[in-house]
């Protein structure tokens, strides 16, 4: 059995483990909003930063794009410049988060998540074309890298951040110094992480050659 249908569906698969960084929100944002309060404005509250994930919601609305895009300039291109995206947006809150909850908001919540719905929408489709017969499996099996981010994740950012296991204060926020130092370099790692996941994925991405196209131009 030829190896190159696993090879791109394993492609696919580390796609979504890359995109998988909006189910680590909860483990990293009581480190987020500390710092922020702690750091920039000290009446930051979980409430405001909140925020990040409604407007993450708001972007994944226009989930089409990716596939838009992907007619245009083919899909291979709108996964590198989604992962690129994607990538600075989750590093450049290196920055942000040291100016504003709003600076902070513009990388977290909406530019890396245009880079987000460029991605997206394409592995799961080529991975079906591979297994024409098992569509279900796996769909199922590429979408379950998402799943895993948290579990790969939460524990190393948990050890970097906190390895001592120090605990908030009586209004759940963090005060340690040493942790409030290592929170902006954790989106430093958290994006060349993700991001190398992703650009591993594309490297091992095909689509089938003999498949029918899958985002065909209007009347063709």
């Amino acid at each position: 059995m030829e190896a190159r249908p696993f090879i791109a569906v394993l492609g696919c698969f580390l796609m979504y483990v890359g995109l998988g960084t909006l189910h680590l929100f909860g483990n990293i944002t009581p480190y987020l909003t500390s710092y922020l309060r702690k750091r920039v404005d000290n009446n930051t509250t979980y409430e405001e930063t909140t925020w990040i994930i409604y407007t993450t919601e708001f972007i994944m609305s226009f989930i089409f794009i990716g596939v838009w895009l992907a007619e245009r300039i083919g899909q291979k291109s709108t996964i590198m410049i989604g992962t690129v995206v994607f990538s600075f947006g989750i590093a450049g809150t290196y920055w942000t988060i040291q100016q504003s909850l709003e600076a902070t908001l513009a990388t977290l919540g909406v530019v890396s998540n245009l880079g987000f719905i460029c991605c997206f929408g394409l592995p799961i489709p080529v991975a079906m074309e591979w297994f024409p017969k098992n569509r279900g499996l796996l769909a199922g099996i590429v979408s379950s890298g998402a799943a895993l981010t948290p579990v790969l994740m939460n524990n190393l950012h948990t050890y970097f951040m906190n390895p001592n296991n120090l605990q908030p204060d009586a209004n759940g926020y963090f005060y340690d110094s040493g942790i409030l130092d290592r929170v902006p370099t954790l989106f430093l790692i958290m994006g060349a992480a993700q991001g190398g996941i992703l650009l591993i994925g594309l490297l091992l991405y095909k689509k089938p050659p003999s498949e029918i196209p899958m985002f065909p131009y209007p009347g063709e």
